[in-house]
């Protein structure tokens, strides 16, 4: 019987040891179906259904928005704002109606209305089944889980979510914040 409890227990610890490596193979494995996917939409970009819209109250100087499809299901949302300051872009990326993927730039003017990009930061995030499951800013790995990642991926959506509902509305040339 002593035997039996000190295997399971050397079991039960192999098991957590092995606990963080699954989990990352899992997160691998899904940030490759995540770019293949990612690849695919912008090979096939050029012969889906595209429209466009105008922002407004998005941002301080406006912005535009272009839906993409592949048929009826949303493959991506293209999303620029305009600024004093600089501009920025979102590029939001959905598979099977789910939003999988953000690739986001922020260009900085050297000076108010410049239009000289003095700096560009870099944003990407990607969702497995509606979770956080990496979040780079540059090539620096931030951490999905706590206040910030939960405060920024909520953002996200939440401006995926307009976007679209703006999109679906096909009467309209302008989608307001």
């Amino acid at each position: 019987m002593r035997r039996a409890s000190k295997l399971l227990a050397l079991a039960s610890l192999a098991t957590m040891a092995a606990a963080p490596r699954i989990a990352a193979h899992r997160e691998d494995t899904a940030i490759l179906r995540i770019r293949a996917h990612f690849t695919r939409i912008e090979k096939e970009a050029p012969t889906y259904r595209c429209r466009s819209l105008d922002l407004d109250g998005f941002s301080a100087e406006g912005g535009t928005v272009e839906a993409c499809y592949a048929g009826q299901e949303l493959r991506r949302l293209s999303a620029s704002y305009l600024g004093e300051s600089g501009r920025a872009s979102e590029k939001f990326y959905f598979w099977n109606d789910s939003l999988e993927f953000l690739f986001g730039t922020v260009e900085h003017y050297d000076r108010p209305l410049s239009g000289r990009v003095a700096r560009t930061e870099e944003e990407r995030l990607y969702w497995d089944g509606g979770n956080l499951i990496r979040w780079l800013k540059g090539t620096t790995r931030q951490a999905v889980r706590g206040p910030a990642a939960t405060e920024r991926s909520g953002e996200a959506r939440e401006t995926a979510r307009k976007l679209r509902e703006c999109a679906a509305r096909m009467a309209d040339s302008v989608c307001e914040a």
